[in-house]
């Protein structure tokens, strides 16, 4: 398993609610629109949210 099907069977293999995996997976989506665009990086963080170029998967 790679990617954020293994990051989503971990959490659930430690219990991990459904609330606290939501917010992990948003987290992580949010951190990698950052990895992989740095021009955001002098944005704050409600702006690049709103221009919704962080793709959700």
């Amino acid at each position: 398993m790679r990617g954020r099907t293994s990051l989503l069977k971990l959490l659930e293999a430690t219990g991990c609610g459904e609330e606290e995996s939501s917010l992990i997976d948003c987290v992580r989506i949010l951190r990698n629109g950052f990895a992989h665009d740095i021009t955001q990086m002098t944005l704050p963080l409600i702006e690049v949210i709103k221009q919704g170029k962080t793709r959700v998967t």
